[in-house]
C-alpha cells in the first residue's frame, strides 16, 4: 500500500514538473525530490543499499503534502520577463562584461592563495549574473548581435573553474546549482523548453552515475547505477531521514524543539560570541549517529522533512509543508511583481531570488541551515556585483 502511494506521488510530481512550461521553481523542486527522495526510496525498496532502515508513511505522506503545496502555487515570472526586456546600451554591456571578467580573475587569484573552499558559493552567485546576461543578450540578439557568446564562454569558464579547481568530488549538490541556474534562464528564452526538461529528466541516472564515479575511485557507471556505489550523499540523506523519524518515534533520541532552526537563521552569529549557540541539523546528525567524528567537523545531511521531525515530532507532518509554503510564497511574491521600469536594485533582487529558488535542492537535501548558508553566500555575491555596477555608474539610467 505504501509503495503504491509513493508511486502515485511520483506520478503527481511528474505532472507538476511538465505542467510548468519552463524549468522554473516547480521543476527544480520536483527534480530535487526525484533525486533525493524517490530514487533512494526505489533503491531501498529493492534492497540495493542502506538496508538498516524502513520506508515510513510519516516521511512520504509529509513529502506528498509538500508536493501538493508546490502544485497549488502559480509563479508567473513577471519579474524575470522584465529582466529580459529591459534596454542596455552596448557600451554598458561591454563595461559589465569587463567587470565580470575582473571579478572572475580576482576569484582565481584568491583561490591560489588558499581560499578555494570559501569561494565555492560566491562562484554560484557570479555564475548566476553571467548566465543572466548571456540569456538576456541571446534573447535580444537582434539588437546586440553575438555579444551573448562572450558571456556564454565566460559562464563555461566559470563552470569549468569550479568543477576542476574549487570542487574536489565533494559538494555535488553545489555543482547541480550551476545546472539549475542555466536551465532556468535558457528555458525562458528557447522556443520549446519542455523538450529540454524531458531530456534533463531522463538523464538523471547518468548524473547519479557520474557523481558516483567522481566521488569514488572504485565506482563504475554500472555499479553507481545498480547499487549506488560512490553516490554517498545522494542516498544517505534519505537514510538519515528515516532513521531520525524512527528514533524520534521510539524515543531513542530527543526532540530539538526548534534548536536547529535557531542555528540556521542565526548562522552568521560567531560561536565565539555565543558559546552555547545550537548546532545545525547536519552537525546534530553526527552527534546522534557518528559521535566519534563530531570533533572533526564532519557533517551529515538529512532532508528538511527529517529536520522538522527532529524538532517537532509528528507535528512535522504539518510544519514541513507550512515552512515550505512560507519559503515559496516569498519567491512567488517577488517573481510575480510587475513594474514598468526597473532600477539596478530590481535587477539584483530578481537574480538573488533566482539564486535562492535554484538552490531549493539544497533545502530538500540538507535542511534549513545548509540551504540558508549556501544560498545566502551565493546571493551576497550577486549583491556585491550589482553594488559594484552601481558604483561604476552602469545603471544611472535606471536610478
Amino acid at each position: 500500500m505504501l509503495l503504491f502511494f509513493i508511486f502515485i506521488h511520483f506520478l503527481l510530481s511528474l505532472k507538476v514538473y511538465f505542467s510548468e512550461r519552463i524549468y522554473g521553481l516547480k521543476s527544480i523542486y520536483v527534480i530535487g525530490t526525484i533525486i533525493f527522495i524517490f530514487i533512494p526510496t526505489l533503491y531501498r525498496s529493492l534492497d540495493l543499499m542502506y538496508v538498516d532502515y524502513s520506508i515510513s508513511w510519516y516521511f512520504h505522506f509529509t513529502s506528498f503534502l509538500c508536493t501538493v503545496i508546490i502544485m497549488t502555487i502559480k509563479p508567473d515570472y513577471y519579474k524575470i520577463s522584465g529582466l529580459l526586456n529591459i534596454i542596455f546600451k552596448s557600451n554598458i554591456i561591454n563595461r559589465i562584461y569587463s567587470t565580470l571578467i575582473l571579478s572572475f580573475i580576482i576569484m582565481i587569484l584568491l583561490s591560489f592563495i588558499g581560499l578555494s573552499y570559501e569561494l565555492r558559493f560566491p562562484a554560484v552567485g557570479l555564475f548566476c549574473v553571467v548566465t543572466y546576461f548571456a540569456s538576456y543578450l541571446y534573447y535580444n540578439k537582434d539588437n546586440y548581435g553575438y555579444l551573448w557568446l562572450r558571456f556564454l564562454i565566460l559562464s563555461l569558464l566559470l563552470f569549468l573553474f569550479f568543477s576542476f579547481y574549487l570542487w574536489s568530488g565533494y559538494g555535488r549538490v553545489i555543482l547541480f546549482q550551476f545546472v539549475s541556474i542555466s536551465f532556468f534562464f535558457y528555458s525562458c528564452i528557447i522556443k520549446n523548453p519542455k523538450k529540454l526538461k524531458f531530456i534533463f529528466l531522463i538523464s538523471i541516472p547518468l548524473m547519479i552515475a557520474a557523481g558516483g564515479i567522481l566521488r569514488s575511485n572504485t565506482a563504475t557507471i554500472s555499479s553507481a547505477i545498480t547499487d549506488g556505489d560512490g553516490t554517498g550523499s545522494v542516498f544517505s540523506t534519505y537514510r538519515e531521514s528515516e532513521r531520525v523519524i524512527r528514533d524520534i518515534n521510539n524515543g531513542k533520541i530527543n526532540k530539538l524543539y526548534g534548536d536547529s532552526y535557531t542555528a540556521a537563521f542565526l548562522f552568521f552569529v560567531p560561536r565565539s560570541l555565543w558559546h552555547d549557540k545550537p548546532v545545525g541539523f547536519g552537525k546534530q546528525l553526527v552527534d546522534w549517529y557518528e559521535p566519534w567524528l563530531y570533533s572533526t567537523g564532519h557533517s551529515l545531511a538529512g532532508t528538511f522533512i527529517a529536520e522538522a521531525f527532529a524538532n517537532f515530532g509528528l507535528f512535522a507532518v504539518f510544519f514541513a509543508p507550512i515552512l515550505l509554503l512560507v519559503l515559496i510564497s516569498i519567491f512567488v511574491k517577488i517573481l510575480n511583481s510587475k513594474k514598468n521600469s526597473l532600477n539596478y536594485k530590481d535587477i539584483s533582487t530578481g537574480l538573488i531570488t533566482v539564486c535562492y529558488f535554484s538552490l531549493l535542492p539544497e533545502f530538500i537535501w540538507g535542511g534549513a541551515q545548509t540551504y540558508l548558508i549556501r544560498s545566502t553566500v551565493a546571493a551576497f555575491m550577486i549583491f556585491l556585483i550589482f553594488k559594484t555596477f552601481n558604483l561604476l555608474g552602469l545603471f544611472n539610467k535606471y536610478d
